[in-house]
């Protein structure tokens, strides 16, 4: 980090020697030889003259902590005083700091017209953001038709990521009608652009075929480029791909590596697979312990299908070996399978049925034992309906 921070010091001293209208009097010394703080007292000069280059450098400088510690309003002070000149990137960055409360109280109808007016004067990332509030209704009503005009005014710009977004509502047919052509394009744009959510989401139109022919290598290929730039969606997709050798031959250790980098995310999809691999084995060394882990934080998550096989963990109690402490509580096992049957889970809806039907866990209730039955009956569970058949 010490480095890099080196590097862009460097660079902004490049960038001052550059500058028109910085005071180069002394140039003669070699402006390389500029300490940073020398460089910031330099910029501060010439922004208080009205500098908006000086303005923006010190904002950026205070704002990521440049060989000097952050300072969110100093960050503020000298992109307030470039967005006064009218700057597109001082309004910009102003709308940031509003939007999430740095140096100054989040305002998001601030950060909103910030964004706007930077916007209107080009901005492609102002326009990004802009687009997004419209788009989630944040600070108003949502405007769907002014998310995409916006999305598209940026994409056109070559942002990335309002690339991928064009590409999305093309796609759903959101502020505009469904093209699956113009939805593969964008999102190709964006995926080429190194967009890692561009690169996730044409990796599902390859492997629908949508937009362009199905292509299963080339769905693996962008699903990858986008796991490796850390998005965990993609991380738990390509697990996926190495488990069923789609695209790739099947590498159950690849398969365990990917679907461990999404779980630490914090994907709760992930890591109810994950405990589901230690739990069988799969691409790992069977670990009953790090099973009823991962499928605890994955059920402290909201994870129906993590809180159902959590429930399992607790009834089955089999961690022979290398098991775990509470295999068998029965009253564990009842309340997760509970919270699943909640969300609909069918299986657990089932389970809850049973457990109150015989008093498992829980107090005996033929009611409620039936209520939840036919629940999970009317959502496809099969052994619901032989239990419901054999009760009549």
């Amino acid at each position: 980090m010490r480095i890099l921070l080196i590097l862009i010091i460097g660079f902004l001293t490049f960038l001052y020697s550059c500058t028109p209208g910085l005071d180069k009097s002394n140039q003669s010394q070699s402006t390389k030889k500029l300490s940073p703080e020398e460089l910031i007292i330099e910029l501060k000069k010439e922004g208080n003259k009205g500098d908006v280059d000086a303005q923006n450098l010190l904002g950026d400088i205070y704002y990521e902590g440049i060989e000097t510690p952050k300072d969110y309003k100093q960050a503020f002070h000298w992109y307030k005083k470039s967005a006064l000149n009218n700057n597109e990137y001082g309004y910009y960055k102003l709308g940031i700091l509003f939007l999430y409360g740095e140096g100054v109280n989040p305002n998001a109808l601030k950060a909103f017209n910030s964004f706007k007016r930077s916007a209107k004067l080009g901005n492609s990332n102002a326009q990004f953001e802009l687009a997004q509030m419209y788009e989630s209704g944040k600070p108003s009503f949502k405007e769907p038709k002014l998310a995409f005009f916006w999305y598209q005014k940026s994409a056109k710009r070559n942002n990335a990521r309002s690339q991928n977004k064009l590409g999305i509502f093309f796609k759903n047919g959101v502020g505009i009608e469904k093209d699956s052509d113009k939805a593969f394009f964008w999102l190709e744009k964006s995926a080429q652009n190194g967009d890692k959510f561009g690169q996730f989401n044409l990796s599902i139109l390859y492997e629908k075929g949508v937009g362009t022919k199905k292509d299963i290598q080339k769905a693996f290929e962008w699903c990858e480029k986008s796991a490796e730039q850390g998005l965990d969606l993609a991380q738990n997709k390509l697990s996926i791909f190495y488990e069923n050798g789609k695209g790739i031959e099947k590498n159950f250790r690849q398969s365990f590596y990917w679907i461990q980098k999404s779980a630490e995310q914090g994907n709760d999809i992930a890591q109810n697979k994950l405990g589901n691999m230690y739990e069988e084995g799969i691409g790992t060394g069977q670990n009953y312990k790090k099973a009823f882990y991962w499928y605890k934080r994955s059920s402290n998550h909201g994870s129906a299908l993590g809180q159902y096989n959590l429930g399992l963990i607790y009834q089955n109690g089999n961690g022979s070996g290398n098991g775990y402490k509470h295999s068998n509580k029965i009253y564990y096992a009842f309340s997760w399978f509970l919270k699943s049957a909640h969300q609909g889970f069918p299986d657990a809806q089932y389970k809850v049925g049973e457990y109150y039907y015989y008093g498992r866990g829980t107090t005996r209730n033929r009611t409620k034992a039936q209520d939840w039955l036919e629940k999970a009956a009317e959502n496809g569970n099969r052994p619901a309906k032989l239990f419901l058949s054999k009760k009549k």
